[in-house]
């Protein structure tokens, strides 16, 4: 259900500042409002299941305090902008379903804060940059690229050699991943 976030005014101003989190869900929605960016204190964004949605808008980069993400199940998303590296306190991301991503922006491997990477289910289309560079992405200790049931994630079947870049990498599911000759080498 979208809940419409309307233009500031002192009232909504001092109510944003207390807002935790914004469910935006299983809507057919094919855009996120701009206003959306005004929440400047947000922490937690779940735009799930929203599958018309087709875009990440810019103004989410305004969203400074976001650590929480989820786009999982939008399959219409074809892109991540590339402001996307910007939201440095970003901690969990969770893109699993989007069938249509083609790729990540480069800014994507700044995310020096992910603890948390869903990228299961994603599509066909898929491919990793070949200058993706996870080094940056160190704080990583959980990272998911299994597919679920009767989607196949082609993450799995050219998973890049950076997972050795991950030095506190706890837990890594590649359960169901049927088409990869070898795990990359991974931190001891």
């Amino acid at each position: 259900m979208l809940v419409p976030v309307a233009e500031p005014t002192p009232e909504t101003d001092r109510k944003a500042e207390i807002l935790n989190g914004v469910p935006i869900s299983k809507g057919e929605i094919p855009s996120i409002p701009k206003s959306i960016g005004l929440l400047t204190n947000l922490r937690k964004l779940k735009i799930e299941g929203c599958r018309s949605l087709v875009a990440l808008l810019a103004s989410i980069r305004s969203m400074e305090n976001l650590e929480d993400l989820s786009i999982e199940g939008c399959k219409g998303i074809r892109d991540i902008p590339d402001f996307f590296g910007g939201l440095l306190k970003l901690k969990r991301l969770s893109m699993g379903g989007t069938d249509l991503l083609k790729a990540l922006p480069s800014s994507f491997f700044h995310l020096r804060s992910l603890e948390r990477w869903n990228f299961s289910c994603i599509g066909q289309q898929f491919e990793w940059a070949g200058g993706a560079d996870f080094s940056h992405l160190s704080s990583l200790t959980h990272v998911d690229f299994s597919p679920h049931f009767a989607c196949y994630s082609y993450a799995c079947r050219s998973l890049h050699s950076g997972l050795d870049t991950f030095p506190l990498l706890e837990s890594l599911d590649l359960s169901r991943c049927r088409d990869f000759g070898s795990i990359p080498k991974l931190p001891p």
